[in-house]
């Protein structure tokens, strides 16, 4: 089902230069299709489902699932492309902001202290002075598509980091996919980075020590991104049907969309 919404989407959109970069892994996102069938049980009971992460093209490769049931595929999409709002459920992460657009594709200011990807309550328990003081900021360009299926209207939203501003070869690209499925929604998280200075980590460590140390990364990695997942879900089940309106009505509104 997600195979032939992402084949549909590849076949009907060109490709545009910010997201050459993204289709390198973007194409190879893992699927609800092709996981083993254990973890397709787990999802479909309400089981958030990280996958093993691998590497691919140089880039840490992580996989997260969410089934839920009750909320349709433009709602949940709907809150997430609020990239305003991204701060409320992105762990550790005081600030997101939107500091330029270009028809649909957002540019997205981000700031995040990396201790959150070890001390989960750091944001709430650190004195503000001093997390802050440990933020970093980067950008990403972020863009809605529509992927829909025989079964309904879905849509993905994905992110990358814009040329232009990479540091020493640093990479990501995203997606985060809401498929309709049955009388509820198939949430399929993806993520690749590659953080700056690998490659010429790749020059001087062996490769075999530098392949466990990066697993290891992105197994810390693959956890945050499972509680975004978490964290984005209990936001949107926590917001009133007006302001999920107001959010479905505002992303609607995108040019392509419908």
């Amino acid at each position: 089902m997600e195979e032939n919404s992402q084949a549909a989407s590849k076949d009907t959109e060109v490709i545009a230069p910010v997201w050459r970069d993204w289709h390198t892994v973007g194409s190879d996102f893992r699927r609800f299709d092709g996981l083993p069938q254990a973890q397709q049980d787990a999802i479909m009971r309400g089981e958030t489902v990280a996958s093993e992460v691998m590497i691919n093209d140089d880039m840490l490769w992580g996989s997260v699932f969410r089934y839920e049931p009750s909320m349709k595929p433009e709602a949940l999409a709907a809150v997430f492309h609020d990239y305003d709002g991204q701060y409320r459920f992105v762990p550790g992460m005081p600030e997101t902001r939107v500091v330029n657009r270009t028809g649909k594709l957002h540019r997205v200011f981000h700031r995040i202290n990396p201790i959150t990807f070890l001390s989960h309550g750091a944001q709430t328990s650190w004195p503000a002075w001093l997390y802050n003081a440990l933020c970093y900021s980067y950008q990403l360009d972020e863009e809605v598509f529509s992927t829909p299926t025989s079964d309904g209207p879905g849509y993905a939203i994905r992110w990358t980091i814009p040329l232009e501003t990479q540091v020493l070869g640093a990479r990501e690209n995203g997606e985060i996919m809401f498929t309709r499925m049955g009388e509820g929604t198939l949430m399929s998280y993806n993520n690749a980075t590659e953080p700056f200075g690998y490659k010429a980590l790749k020059a001087i460590f062996p490769n075999s020590l530098l392949s466990r140390l990066y697993i290891s990364l992105g197994n810390v990695a693959c956890d945050y991104y499972k509680r975004t997942v978490e964290g984005f879900l209990d936001t949107a089940q926590a917001m009133t049907s007006e302001a999920i309106q107001t959010d479905i009505d505002r992303m609607l509104a995108q040019p392509g969309l419908e």
